[in-house]
């Protein structure tokens, strides 16, 4: 037994990457088509999905996002990131600028408290919680019969807009 050398069994580790599927554009249209802008509550879903898709935004960025984050003259947004902590200011396009302007002057609620900019559609008014995003979003993929890939999801939105960017040569 003390004759014997003990090799030592060494393991290759790896880390294994996930690929998630991005939104093709037309998967992104059909969603986008599934709000209902004829209601506040389509409108401001509508709004929120142009957000995700032209700018790029996190969710927890549009959940921040105030009424004084808009330049309206310039059509610019200008946000500190929440995960970054870094400001960035972007270029609003004006189908979406359009879009949120039309939410803000018809369909949001007018006696709320809170600058956020997306608020609840029922009383008491106040800005849309971490959940509200991904339940809105999950129903407006059924009904624009988008297939639910395990992983894919509202970020998606982030991602799609970026590989669509680097495809592009941005």
């Amino acid at each position: 037994l003390c004759d014997m050398q003990i090799m030592p069994t060494f393991l290759v580790k790896y880390k294994r990457v996930k690929y998630i599927p991005e939104f093709s554009i037309n998967e992104t249209k059909s969603i986008l088509h599934a709000c209902d802008r004829n209601t506040p509550q389509g409108k401001r879903n509508y709004s929120i999905i142009l957000l995700a898709v032209t700018c790029g935004l996190r969710k927890s960025d549009i959940q921040a996002l105030q009424l004084n984050n808009i330049n309206w003259h310039r059509y610019e947004l200008s946000i500190v990131q929440c995960k970054t902590h870094k400001v960035i200011t972007l270029p609003l396009t004006g189908g979406t600028g359009n879009a949120i302007a039309d939410y803000i002057l018809s369909a949001r609620p007018k006696d709320s408290a809170f600058n956020n900019i997306f608020l609840t559609v029922r009383a008491p008014f106040r800005p849309l919680v971490d959940s509200a995003y991904n339940d809105m979003f999950i129903k407006l993929c059924k009904k624009a019969s988008v297939s639910r890939i395990e992983g894919r999801n509202f970020h998606s939105l982030r991602r799609s807009t970026g590989t669509w960017m680097a495809n592009s040569g941005v």
